[in-house]
């Protein structure tokens, strides 16, 4: 199954939804640059608690905020993005590119059940 593009005027009410139904889930973050490299940006510990787009100074953002036990709110900015899409055969990642030609990859994964 090929990646779904979310169109851009979608982008608020998607990240939103994704948001909520996601919320409180196991979330991974990595970087995607433009060489092929890949950065690990969040360790496993970490939440997903709000996907957002603001605009700020004439330029979007994308803001990715994760929450890990014992440690503040981390804020994840993507600038100015130039496509949101839902990864090919994952409907739980989202993978973001950026104008700098970097991709940002979230993967979420519905936490573990309590005993």
């Amino acid at each position: 199954m090929p990646a779904r593009d979310i169109p851009h005027p979608q982008w608020p009410t998607f990240l939103a939804d994704f948001g909520f139904r996601h919320f409180c889930w196991k979330a991974t973050l990595e970087r995607k640059h433009n060489g092929g490299r890949h950065e690990s940006i969040s360790d496993n510990g970490c939440f997903l608690e709000e996907l957002a787009i603001h605009s700020a100074g004439g330029q979007q953002q994308l803001a990715i905020v994760l929450d890990s036990p014992f440690r503040e709110f981390r804020t994840h900015v993507v600038s100015n993005p130039l496509r949101v899409r839902v990864a090919a055969g994952n409907r739980d990642s989202l993978e973001i590119d950026a104008a700098d030609g970097s991709t940002m990859i979230v993967r979420v994964r519905q936490p573990d059940p309590r005993p």
